[in-house]
């Protein structure tokens, strides 16, 4: 829900940061997303967004800063 209520405020960003500041938020919100179907165990299983997936957030956000530069 902070995330969602955080989203208005992209825009006060410096648009050369904002894309990375994007992918950082999806990053995290995977995480959050991998508590919830772990049921909230933090202690025994751990929460975590796989390589590929952070790779791919990572390549669509330097992907979109190109797009916009040019």
């Amino acid at each position: 829900e902070y995330y969602r209520k955080a989203e208005p405020l992209l825009p006060l960003i410096h648009p050369e940061s904002r894309d990375c500041l994007v992918a950082m938020v999806q990053i995290y919100r995977g995480i959050l997303d991998s508590i919830e179907r772990n049921n909230y165990d933090v202690h025994t299983r751990r929460a975590r967004v796989s390589t590929p997936k952070k790779l791919g957030i990572v390549a669509g956000a330097w992907l979109k800063s190109l797009l916009l530069q040019g």
